[in-house]
């Protein structure tokens, strides 16, 4: 039960944020739609239209489900990011992942692990772990393993979040650099522009994810 209401208050929340975003996920978006927790599930459905064989996917937590990541790129994208996920959600989605023969594989993780209580090694390690297990698609997937973004504002949220977010990156660069896979550093391009975020200084604006959009275009298009 006290599960169920932790969720129920996120998606809640979540529409919330992304009806004051002005983005094209927007719940005036959906005509049909009258509540938020459909606002949100509906963005799900619409970020899954292209779960095919050979399209280009990408997963990760709610910084990147709430983009709609077709329309950005005007190319057939699966995105199968999901709202308070951590690195072992994409874990579990491997045999899913694997199974649609992606051509191109984006995997953005571990906002909502900066969260626990828990040493950066061990965090790492269990990043290392699923870069490992994700090199099981190459050479059929190219990969690609993005940074964590920076914070728009202090949150109580996330204490000491800009510290913890660079180690961590720098953790997981050095961990791709050992494995052979690409890694993406768009980080310093989002630091000092509070307008790419909404309120709760952790999603993206509208402006964040045309911004966001126009950092990957080159690798979606390589």
């Amino acid at each position: 039960m006290k599960n169920f209401i932790i969720i129920v208050s996120f998606i809640f929340l979540t529409g919330c944020y992304y009806a004051n975003d002005g983005g094209p996920e927007t719940l005036s978006n959906y005509p049909s739609i009258t509540t938020m927790k459909d606002a949100y599930w509906s963005t799900t459905a619409l970020n899954r239209v292209y779960c095919t064989n050979g399209t280009i996917a990408f997963t990760g937590d709610s910084r990147i489900h709430f983009i709609n990541l077709s329309a950005a790129f005007d190319e057939q994208i699966c995105n199968v990011a999901l709202g308070m996920t951590k690195i072992n959600y994409v874990v579990s989605q491997y045999e899913n992942i694997r199974d649609m023969h992606s051509k191109k594989l984006f995997i953005a993780i571990g906002t909502n692990n900066l969260k626990e209580d828990r040493p950066m090694n061990d965090l790492l390690a269990e990043y290392q772990s699923m870069v490992k297990l994700y090199k099981g698609l190459q050479p059929g997937t190219r990969l690609y393993f993005q940074c964590v973004l920076p914070f728009g504002h202090p949150s109580s949220r996330y204490p000491d979040r800009e510290e913890k977010a660079e180690e961590f990156n720098a953790g997981i660069k050095n961990i791709c650099d050992a494995q052979g896979v690409e890694y993406i550093d768009i980080y310093t391009f989002f630091i000092g522009h509070p307008e790419y975020y909404i309120y709760d200084g952790v999603h993206l604006s509208q402006a964040g994810k045309v911004k966001y959009a126009e950092l990957i275009q080159s690798y979606v298009d390589e």
